[in-house]
């Protein structure tokens, strides 16, 4: 069975996420939200750069760790860390993957990996989502 601890620290590539006021009323609407006052946006925008704002698709990433789609990866819980409020505009994601432990439970084996993705503009990192990732090993 293959051990993909190697995979601690790695950086991911780089990507962005732009942010619009006609973008965040859909979003906080689909999630029942009410619309943040000002140029502030809803803080959920951190969970959509982890899935969709990476440099790489995320199904690259569970590539790396030797998961298909298809064999159900899920996010597990999430930390998230607003270090001061996200406003309409453009961010780059920034991701590494922190860790990667093998478990066994009910459902069978599993690794745990553990990602961070960070929002940072020209005033640095604005906000700090760690995220498990549960990737499920059905042939462990």
């Amino acid at each position: 069975m293959d051990d993909f601890q190697h995979l601690a620290g790695t950086v991911l590539p780089e990507g962005s996420l732009t942010i619009n006021h006609a973008d965040d009323r859909t979003l906080s609407a689909l999630v029942g939200a009410r619309q943040l006052a000002g140029a502030t946006v809803h803080p959920v925008w951190l969970l959509v750069a982890l899935v969709n704002g990476l440099g790489v698709p995320i199904a690259d990433v569970y590539a790396m760790a030797g998961c298909r789609m298809e064999d159900g990866p899920m996010l597990g819980e999430c930390e998230l860390s607003i270090d001061r409020p996200l406003e309409a505009g453009t961010y780059r994601v920034l991701g590494d993957i922190l860790d990667i432990e093998r478990k066994t439970g009910r459902s069978g084996t599993f690794d745990v990996m553990r990602m961070r993705v960070r929002l940072a503009n020209d005033s640095g990192v604005a906000a700090t989502c760690v995220a498990l990732q549960i990737v499920p090993r059905p042939r462990a």
